[in-house]
């Protein structure tokens, strides 16, 4: 961050952030997620977070489930081996667990509170988010030897 108010702030982003992610496509006036970091007098609960984006992808479908809605996302065949049933992925920031999973494609369940207080409740198919793959997966692919 460059510069902040109390209404706003400024961000400088470099060619690799703009590459990875869905910064380049916003517009003025969209809406992004954001989050105080851990303190370190504070306890852990749920998914680890680390706020790297690894890929953008796409919303491939929307579908509404009784109380909770299931969105679709594409999911690239290079990153597909770090998602899992019941793993965890964060999608624009919002640390999810994964309710379904093809070889193309993952889905997260998302109740009405996490609809109405992060962007995730205005997603429309096509549009793109910033993935962030679980730092657990990530490390354990990088220390595993490879078979």
């Amino acid at each position: 961050m460059i510069a902040f108010n109390e209404n706003s702030f400024e961000v400088e982003a470099i060619p690799e952030t703009l590459r990875l992610t869905n910064l380049g496509l916003l517009k003025e006036g969209d809406h992004v997620n954001l989050e105080e970091p851990l303190k370190l007098n504070q306890g852990l609960g749920g998914h680890f977070v680390s706020g790297h984006v690894d890929f953008k992808t796409q919303v491939i479908s929307i579908i509404p489930d009784g109380e909770s809605t299931k969105i679709t996302f594409h999911l690239p065949e290079k990153s597909a081996k770090f998602f899992a049933y019941k793993g965890s992925a964060s999608v624009n920031g919002v640390s999810l667990t994964i309710s379904a999973r093809s070889p193309e494609s993952f889905e997260v369940s998302l109740i009405p509170y996490t609809l109405e207080k992060t962007n995730l409740g205005k997603l429309q198919v096509g549009d793109w988010v910033n993935i962030e793959i679980d730092i657990i997966a990530r490390y354990l692919e990088n220390l595993i030897p490879k078979l």
